[in-house]
């Protein structure tokens, strides 16, 4: 079982993915929606 110490990198890498994540969804909706909605 990881210690209390590591829940804080745990978090924060979960985060990072997260908002890595975000972003990507973003550009490619950027990129996909003008073709499917128009």
């Amino acid at each position: 079982m990881p210690g209390k110490q590591d829940a804080p990198d745990i978090y924060h890498s979960y985060h990072a993915h997260n908002l890595m994540q975000q972003a990507c969804f973003r550009r490619i909706s950027h990129y996909v929606a003008p073709q499917r909605f128009q």
